[in-house]
């Protein structure tokens, strides 16, 4: 990325920043990391959450970036027309993805409905593998920065559903 690259980035990379503060910021405030009596055994210690949470964030802004600044450079009127509507639909899924990821945290950690939270979060990961293959059409570094998140909220599923296991 050149550095006028980096600078129009930003907004993107901060936006979705702000959405996984805030769900960890409302979590923080209304519950404790883990609510549960019982805890899987393959659960990562809390840092590494933070840490992986924090650079799925920023990749996820950083690729939605990209796809925007891709659809750019169209220049024929009727597949630039072709390509808004599947930048818009992208956009939308990627931006429904975000919210969706924020409100699993509120059913998971604040309302502690574990079993709905693994259903969101399966929902999730459905999203994101779609946000991928959308993203494959407009830039595939775009798509290739959002697996990592793909595989994340897969092992959250897994991990969701564990608990759901040893708590109901």
């Amino acid at each position: 990325m050149y550095k006028e690259d980096i600078k129009k980035a930003v907004p993107y990379v901060l936006l979705s920043l702000a959405v996984g503060s805030a769900g960890s910021i409302i979590v923080t405030k209304l519950s404790s990391f883990n609510p549960y009596e019982y805890t899987p055994s393959f659960m990562p210690p809390k840092p590494v959450f933070m840490i992986v949470w924090t650079l799925l964030f920023i990749l996820m802004g950083i690729a939605n970036y990209l796809i925007n600044k891709s659809s750019q450079n169209s220049s024929e009127d009727e597949e630039t027309n072709k390509a808004d509507t599947a930048l818009n639909t992208a956009n939308h899924t990627y931006y429904f993805s975000l919210a969706v990821n924020f409100i699993y945290s509120i059913v998971f950690f604040v309302v502690k409905w574990p079993f709905i939270a693994f259903l969101v979060c399966v929902y999730l990961t459905i999203l994101v593998i779609q946000t991928i293959c959308q993203y494959f059409e407009f830039n595939k570094i775009a798509a290739y920065m959002n697996i990592p998140y793909a595989i994340w909220t897969a092992f959250a599923s897994i991990l969701t559903f564990a608990f759901w296991w040893l708590n109901w």
